[in-house]
């Protein structure tokens, strides 16, 4: 076959340009394919799964990604640091990463103060009880992004922050923002 006669670094590039699922299955054809697909240098999926979480409609195969040995870890970091939250939590198969990997999707994902949720616990257990707050303030009217919470629905001319937190059973917590910003355009759909 001619096209496994290319140079390494040529192949990677064309496996890059394939979809995910496309990408599956060029990586089983032969043991060249499978050795550009798997060599995190070349890392060919890197593009099929940014294309993915850039768009926000995730392909069935990002879904079991982590199953397959073929991937780079360092891919499952930024699905994970990337991906809708609800995604992460209630949908993707999570891969099994070294605790300094969890730790890293943590700090890109959230701010530096939300290490307080840490405390005891894993970086994987705070990364997702951290991932679950986020999900709650999207239902509470917040949309999350890299770890930035920006409110999109209270309006100080209207009820104030008070109310809301009455409203929604959150009236033994302490006010701790005081200020809203209105966003107009955000690319990052909750």
């Amino acid at each position: 076959m001619f096209f496994e006669r290319l140079p390494v670094d040529l192949i990677a590039e064309i496996l890059g340009e394939l979809d995910l699922e496309s990408l599956i299955q060029m990586a089983y054809v032969s043991k060249r394919f499978y050795s550009v697909a798997s060599d995190p240098s070349l890392n060919p999926w890197r593009r099929p799964i940014m294309r993915i979480l850039n768009m926000h409609m995730y392909e069935p195969a990002l879904k079991h990604l982590s199953v397959r040995l073929i991937v780079p870890r360092r891919n499952w970091i930024e699905i994970i640091t990337l991906a809708r939250p609800s995604f992460v939590l209630y949908d993707a198969t999570l891969p099994n990463l070294k605790s300094e990997e969890w730790e890293e999707c943590f700090k890109r994902r959230f701010l530096p103060s939300w290490q307080k949720w840490k405390k005891e616990s894993s970086w994987k257990e705070a990364f997702l009880k951290c991932l679950g707050l986020a999900v709650l303030m999207e239902i509470l009217g917040y949309c999350t992004e890299f770890g930035i919470a920006v409110s999109v629905l209270v309006q100080a001319t209207k009820h104030g922050p008070k109310y809301y937190r009455q409203q929604n059973n959150l009236s033994h917590l302490e006010t701790r923002i005081r200020a809203s910003y209105r966003v107009s355009s955000i690319n990052h759909k909750c």
